[in-house]
């Protein structure tokens, strides 16, 4: 947070590029850069920094965009649905569009696990589905509208 302030920017370091236990960063160097930028994000929001974190959201949809890993991608998942409250749509939006554009995810059992501790973020990609025309426009077999 410190260094955005004088640089407007921050960087997220490579673990693999370090034989230390403990970085500059402590544990967190060895989170995946999904997880930082979600930590990053909550942060800016703790304590007001809306600069922060708009560039938050653009590095985490960068990230995810250059190599997304399941596994990196649920713990960011986590991260994000605990770390901020249901009306901040910021980077919950930014994991409901990831999800939605890898539903194939969804069949696989750890996605599942995570998706019944977090029923906000299932409901939050039921509502995206309905918005981008995902269900039947109709009323369906019983006439619901």
């Amino acid at each position: 947070m410190v260094y955005f302030f004088y640089h407007f920017d921050y960087e997220v370091l490579d673990p693999s590029l370090s034989d230390d236990t403990d970085g500059p960063y402590g544990d967190e160097e060895k989170c995946p850069s999904l997880v930082i930028h979600a930590k990053v994000y909550a942060l800016a929001e703790k304590f007001l920094i809306p600069g922060l974190k708009a560039l938050a959201i653009r590095k985490y949809k960068a990230a995810a965009s250059a190599s997304l890993g399941i596994d990196d991608f649920l713990q960011s998942v986590q991260e994000v649905y605990t770390s901020t409250v249901e009306s901040d749509r910021g980077l919950r939006d930014a994991v409901v569009k990831l999800i939605y554009d890898h539903p194939v995810w969804l069949d696989e059992k750890k996605v599942q696990d995570v998706a019944k501790e977090l029923g906000a973020w299932m409901y939050d990609l039921v509502v995206y589905i309905r918005q981008h025309g995902g269900f039947l426009k109709t009323g369906g077999p019983f006439g619901i509208r």
